[in-house]
C-alpha cells in the first residue's frame, strides 16, 4: 500500500532516510548541512511511502504569498520507477501546491534525463529554456514550467 504525505517536520530517522535516498538515487545530492538546515516553513516536502517505508520524496520551494513554486527534487528508489508511481506522486504534489494558491510550477532537469522529461511532459510541464552547463561542464538543463490553474 502506498501513501503520500506532506510533512511539516522530520524526525532523525526520516531525515536519515531522505539523505540516503538523495545521496544514492538523485544525480545532484545536497550536502548534509543543506538537509539539516532545510526550512519547512518555506519549502513543501512530500514523502512517498510503501508499506510504511519511505521510498521517495518530493521537495518544492513554495513560499506563501508567491504564486510560483519551484520543484527542487523528486526522487524514488529505482525499483519503484516505471510503474506509474512517480506520475501519481507528482500529480498529487502539484494538486496540493495548487490548492495553496500557487498558479505555476517550474523545475530544472538534465537535458539527457529523458525519463524525467517524459514524466514532466505528462504532467503539463513545457520546456521554456535550455541552459548550457547548468549542472557542470557538458551537463545542460531544461527549464520547464507548468500552469496549475
Amino acid at each position: 500500500m502506498k501513501a503520500i504525505n506532506k510533512v511539516s517536520s522530520l524526525n532523525k530517522s526520516e531525515l536519515s532516510k531522505l539523505i540516503d535516498l538523495d545521496k544514492h538515487y538523485f544525480p545532484y545530492p545536497w550536502s548534509l548541512d543543506s538537509w539539516k538546515t532545510l526550512d519547512l516553513n518555506h519549502n513543501s516536502l512530500f514523502l512517498l511511502k510503501f508499506n510504511a517505508e519511505i521510498v521517495g520524496f518530493g521537495l518544492f520551494y513554495a513560499v506563501d504569498g508567491l504564486d510560483t513554486a519551484h520543484l527542487l527534487k523528486i526522487c524514488l528508489r529505482p525499483e519503484f520507477r516505471g510503474k506509474g508511481m512517480a506520475n501519481t506522486f507528482l500529480f498529487e504534489m502539484l494538486k496540493d501546491i495548487s490548492s495553496h494558491g500557487f498558479k505555476e510550477a517550474y523545475l530544472e532537469v538534465n537535458s539527457l534525463n529523458l525519463a524525467a522529461i517524459n514524466l514532466y511532459n505528462r504532467n503539463g510541464f513545457q520546456k521554456v529554456h535550455f541552459q548550457k552547463n547548468f549542472y557542470g561542464a557538458g551537463q545542460h538543463a531544461l527549464k520547464m514550467v507548468s500552469s496549475l490553474i
